[in-house]
């Protein structure tokens, strides 16, 4: 009996160690109810984590992260960053390199690597997903058929661990027979990245772009994680030598505001997004010609807002849509602990009014306080009235 009871002492430290790191509501499974913020090129640091963890983030990433030879140098500064996420309270998405060892000449020393990262790391508990490549579409050498192969690999040595790979929003690049949808069966999450401001004056910026190809990569069936502009055009030399070289000024090339990231945010959860992500971090306030104060005075409020709604309404996955009866506005209602939260918002450039009687009779039946940002008298008994890209919210009394 005494050997039986060890034997079991022991299999339940072993459980311990490796069994919470996949738990049912840990951020890196996809049946998870958590709704996880990420964080695209975070650079390693304690200030740059501590600032990641006080904004709201779940998730960091990094460029380069595995890049290269995996020699003993490599490995260790791999090892550092997940220590430091681990310490912070943050989860990796691990950056495979894939954009370099996907298309690399010796396809079996770069699918031998891929496995190398799978077995060394798959167990950190720091450990969320693998990014394994990052707009294959655009370039030759991985196929879908290539690509395929190593998401294989990682699945053979990690299965319980999801495969990302982010595209663009481009149908198809000339001299290239495949596009953003070819890719179905090299990933287990599907990021995307369109970033639509440029120097326009709000609200003149078309952020339908991101809620219409949402609407199209939610519809292939697999779960999808917008990644968000968080970045200036200026901060890219190429975009600005081909606005120079055209005559035009980028003077008032600018940010997004927090109307639009805040349109962005709640509209592609109400479709059915199971995260967010911001492209990125380095761009933000790393970078030469970046701003570091736009990121304090208007991208960490506007996450932390969101951040507190999707804890208000958790598992804000479990949203009920409501029908408007027009396609520019998107509605959802969350029903949480005796309250309910109702969210809309407006998909147009230009004010919108909803007058549908049934989807105002979801609100008319309670009594409703306006939720934070949310303006008085927005709501009357006929009618919301909405600004361009405007979110509204309340919640029951």
């Amino acid at each position: 009996m005494k050997k039986f009871l060890s034997l079991l002492s022991l299999l339940l430290t072993l459980s311990l160690l490796h069994g919470p790191a996949r738990s049912d509501d840990s951020f890196s499974r996809l049946d998870s109810k958590q709704y996880p913020l990420i964080m695209f090129a975070v650079p390693y640091g304690e200030e740059n984590f501590a600032l990641m963890k006080s904004m709201g983030i779940d998730y960091v990433h990094v460029y380069g992260m595995s890049k290269g030879p995996l020699d003993d140098a490599r490995l260790e500064s791999i090892q550092k960053y997940l220590d430091l996420a681990q310490k912070h309270g943050l989860k990796v998405m691990f950056d495979m390199d894939g954009h370099r060892r996907v298309r690399q000449e010796d396809k079996a020393l770069a699918l031998q690597e891929t496995r190398t990262l799978a077995k060394k790391f798959k167990d950190h508990p720091a450990l969320g997903f693998w990014y394994l490549y990052d707009e294959p579409e655009l370039s030759r050498g991985s196929s879908p058929e290539v690509l395929k192969r190593f998401y294989d690999a990682l699945k053979e040595e990690a299965p319980a661990i999801p495969v990302c790979v982010c595209t663009s929003t481009s149908s198809q690049k000339p001299g290239l027979d495949y596009k953003w949808s070819s890719f179905l069966d090299t990933y287990d999450l599907h990021i995307f990245d369109v970033y639509p401001v440029k120097g326009q004056v709000f609200p003149a910026a078309d952020l339908s772009r991101v809620t219409k190809f949402n609407a199209q990569a939610l519809a292939l069936g697999k779960p999808v994680v917008p990644a968000l502009q968080t970045w200036n055009y200026i901060t890219i030399d190429k975009y600005v030598k081909q606005a120079e070289d055209a005559g035009q000024s980028t003077a008032n090339w600018r940010y997004p505001n927090v109307e639009e990231l805040r349109f962005w945010n709640f509209a592609t959860l109400i479709q059915g997004a199971k995260g967010m992500s911001y492209w990125s971090y380095a761009r933000a306030a790393v970078v030469p010609k970046s701003n570091p104060a736009w990121v304090t005075q208007t991208l960490k409020p506007s996450v932390l807002e969101f951040r507190a709604f999707l804890d208000t309404v958790h598992p804000a996955r479990e949203r009920k849509v409501i029908e408007t009866g027009n396609e520019n506005l998107f509605m959802a209602r969350w029903d949480v602990k005796g309250k309910s939260y109702f969210a809309v918002a407006n998909g147009s450039g230009t004010a919108q009014k909803l007058t549908d009687t049934t989807a105002l009779s979801a609100l008319n039946k309670q009594t409703l306080k306006p939720w934070k940002f949310t303006r008085e008298g927005a709501l009357s008994a006929n009618t919301i009235e909405l600004a361009p890209w405007e979110v509204l919210v309340w919640e029951t009394s």
